[in-house]
């Protein structure tokens, strides 16, 4: 709350510049996940003495039924606090008259197990797409490209290529990443043929049909193949020894 309400002020006290730029970081929904008892019982209405602010890291069928319960209400009651103090902000772009003439971008960090593929917590291995697909939101002033969902292979960084490539502004120096609007519209194709991602000594790297997860050196490697499998259920890295090969090589 305290985020937005300060974004919200920041906004208010610079509505009348030519241009502005403003980034909030909000670190919630991130652990602890403290959020106000209404909004934990809107997933858990039983006020028990179990809770949990912190995530226990393990596996899940460590944990009873009735823990996992709690651990995910207070998860979601903390999702849903930062939703609607999100709205609040946005609400206040929209007052201040500002909505039609301001580019808005939103983007995640990490996502958290919490019993999927028997595991709670995050971690590099096995990095599920509960912990990888990250949210990312764009919405132009001009409504382009409104409603529309883009399912390419695309990296954070390529947000800020993106944003300023809109507002015509060329970076004094090279940047990683690319602007991704026309794919974003379905006006090109994929512009990344693959995508990695780095935890510690782990690395997950994946392309249109597989999800390779391994140590940086190769082992104990983790293959799917997300045609058939797209909630990483069975691991084929043994039968294909060739495809995890090529997709470390993609890595390194």
């Amino acid at each position: 709350a305290q985020v937005f309400r300060e974004g919200a002020r920041w906004l208010e006290q610079n509505q009348d510049a030519e241009k502005f730029f403003l980034v909030l970081d909000s670190f919630d929904p991130h652990e602890p996940w403290d959020p106000p008892i209404s909004y934990r019982r809107l997933y858990d209405p039983d006020d028990d003495s179990i809770d949990f602010l912190a995530s226990p890291y393990g596996r899940a069928d460590q944990l009873s039924p009735r823990i996992l319960k709690r651990l995910k209400a207070n998860y979601a009651g903390e999702v849903t606090l930062v939703d609607r103090w999100l709205g609040y902000f946005l609400d206040e772009i929209r007052d201040l008259g500002l909505l039609d003439d301001t580019l808005i971008a939103v983007i995640s960090d990490h996502g958290h197990c919490i019993g999927e593929h028997n595991l709670v917590g995050k971690q590099g291995h096995p990095m599920s797409r509960e912990i990888a697909d990250l949210v990312l939101m764009i919405r132009h002033p001009d409504r382009e490209g409104s409603g529309t969902a883009c399912e390419n292979l695309v990296y954070n960084y390529d947000l800020p290529p993106t944003i300023l490539a809109r507002l015509e502004i060329k970076p004094e120096k090279p940047m990683d990443g690319k602007d991704i609007w026309a794919l974003a519209l379905g006006k090109e194709g994929q512009m990344h043929d693959h995508v990695t991602c780095g935890w510690g000594p782990f690395v997950m790297v994946r392309n249109k049909r597989y999800w390779y997860n391994a140590y940086l050196w190769g082992e104990n490697p983790l293959l799917y193949d997300l045609e058939s499998d797209p909630k990483l259920k069975k691991n084929i890295a043994e039968e294909y020894p060739h495809i995890c090969q090529q997709m470390k090589n993609m890595a390194i």
